[in-house]
């Protein structure tokens, strides 16, 4: 019997890829590994692997207190 997934290829670099190999842990998102940077992922869970890699940018990211330049 074929077993029929829908899915997309996603483009990432290193790190997200263990996010998304996290993610994986709790919920089967990766279908295949193609490649170091390209992944097979099911279609379903491609809005949840956005927000978790948008968490992980935003906890990531390094923020000043300083105001922005002005252009004068």
């Amino acid at each position: 019997m074929v077993k029929v997934l829908k899915g997309v290829i996603l483009k990432c670099d290193s790190t997200v890829k263990q996010v998304i190999y996290k993610l994986n842990e709790r919920k089967q998102i990766i279908i295949e590994d193609l490649d170091d940077t390209h992944l097979f992922i099911n279609e379903k869970e491609l809005e949840e692997v956005k927000i978790e890699v948008e968490k992980l940018l935003e906890e990531n990211t390094y923020k000043t207190d300083l105001p922005p330049p002005s252009d004068k």
